[in-house]
């Protein structure tokens, strides 16, 4: 699996992104695990990491197969055909 820095939480995907801070229920940072869901300037897009921690505390990043997943669960129900991956 390849590592990746921690810092990549903190990058945007593009100019004027800004990142959703919020609280689970737990009372967790929103995104705790990938660094959360980043809004496009003009608040139509959401876009979310496709990595992630390995574990809460864990000090780096590691790719995730959610675009798999998402793939596989495209249009079963609660999973419309509404994302693509970049």
């Amino acid at each position: 699996m390849k590592a990746l820095p921690i810092e990549i939480r903190n990058v945007p995907p593009g100019p004027g992104f800004t990142r959703l801070d919020g609280k689970t229920n737990g009372d967790l940072p929103e995104g705790v695990h990938t660094g959360g869901v980043w809004v496009s300037p003009d608040g139509a897009e959401y876009w979310k990491p496709l990595d992630g921690r390995p574990w809460v505390n864990a000090d780096y990043h590691v790719p995730t197969r959610e675009a798999e997943c998402l793939e596989m669960m495209a249009r079963e129900p609660a999973f419309p055909r509404n994302w693509r991956v970049e």
